[in-house]
């Protein structure tokens, strides 16, 4: 990616995200909608912002196959938790919780993974197209 290409993508993806602050207003303006969460990093942020599609990947640390994860832990969830229940506690995964893009439930198909921890995982098996669902993208920093 070029560097003004970047730049812009970068302003973009700042004007877009709420903080956690904004983020607990809305929720409580609009608490009768439920969500899924999908978290990121910073660095893949842009390319799903820049694709608008969260794209199904092969989820090697859990073994729970192909899809696009997703939680309902909400991003005010503290990095501990988040950490504990989508990468089992490992502080490696850290940058991945940086993001968290909020689709309400009733706009995808999504199916709960259950695993011997008793996490909050969900799977929806297909592309899901951020232009075809009102989501919103909140930054954890």
């Amino acid at each position: 990616m070029n560097r003004y290409l970047y730049q812009n993508l970068d302003q973009t993806v700042d004007a877009q995200a709420m903080s956690l602050i904004q983020w607990s207003y809305f929720r409580r303006q609009n608490n009768n909608v439920a969500y899924y969460f999908h978290y990121t990093s910073r660095e893949i942020v842009f390319k799903i912002m820049s694709d608008r599609k969260l794209k199904p990947t092969w989820s090697r640390v859990t073994q729970f196959g192909h899809g696009v994860f997703l939680t309902e832990l909400d991003p005010c969830t503290s990095d501990d938790e988040l950490l504990e229940n989508n990468y089992r506690g490992n502080y490696k995964y850290n940058e991945r919780i940086q993001y968290a893009i909020a689709i309400p439930k009733h706009q995808i198909r999504a199916i709960q993974i259950l695993d011997n921890y008793n996490r909050n995982i969900y799977r929806c098996d297909y592309e899901i197209d951020l232009d075809s669902v009102d989501f919103r993208l909140i930054s954890r920093d």
